[in-house]
């Protein structure tokens, strides 16, 4: 006697489950297949499929799929998942028995909000102009767009944190001119020395910015 294809499951769909946006979770749930004895079925396989949402380079959006096996005794009938930012996701479901059924699409998709990158590094010192003017160049690391896409970077000058000696009074005085100065009672002065449109950086992975020369 040949072997007999299980039904596939029925009643597939996908729950988004709503936190905050690096804590978001999709869930996809299904019944027991029609006409296919529950304790016959030996496992259930779920295909997720994962693809980014935005990206600068169109042909970076391609999906990513992986399969998950689930025990029907100790898993059930219900699959959740950590979704990333900037992320769609969505699911199919089959039955193996005695054979694998066909895969049946969930209804529905979960789709995570973009999120602020998850790492931002500190700008480092390139070079000193000199006192006189003022100047200071600083190299800026372009953070992974991975979590959503970036309209700008700002550069923010402080003064009185511990890397005050990269940039004497003086200079910060220059540096400041025609600024707008925030004050921060735990932080001491800021302001927004300069900022950087995404759109003018392309591939690059950092970018150099001289500080005090009157432009933002």
């Amino acid at each position: 006697m040949l072997p007999v294809t299980p039904n596939p499951a029925t009643n597939i769909s996908v729950t988004e489950i709503n936190g905050k946006p690096t804590e978001s979770y999709c869930e996809v749930r299904w019944n027991s297949t029609q006409n296919t004895h529950t304790e016959d079925i030996i496992l259930f396989k779920v295909k997720e499929t994962l693809t980014p949402v935005h990206d600068r380079d169109s042909s970076n959006i391609s999906p990513l799929s992986n399969t998950i096996i689930l025990d029907p005794i100790k898993d059930g009938y219900s699959y959740k998942t950590k979704v990333d930012p900037n992320t769609k996701m969505t699911f199919e479901v089959s039955v193996t028995a005695n054979c694998t059924s066909d895969a049946v699409t969930a209804r529905g998709e979960c789709i995570a909000d973009v999120a602020a990158p998850y790492q931002v590094l500190q700008p480092s010192g390139a070079s000193s102009g000199s006192v006189s003017d003022g100047t200071h160049s600083v190299v800026v690391y372009v953070p992974n767009e991975r979590n959503g896409l970036i309209s700008c970077l700002f550069v923010i000058v402080r003064r009185g944190t511990d890397n005050i000696d990269t940039v004497d009074h003086g200079q910060l005085e220059l540096l400041s001119e025609n600024a707008e100065s925030k004050v921060n009672p735990e932080k001491g002065d800021e302001y927004i020395a300069s900022s950087i449109s995404m759109a003018s950086i392309y591939n690059d992975e950092s970018i150099t910015v001289v500080l005090g020369t009157g432009e933002t």
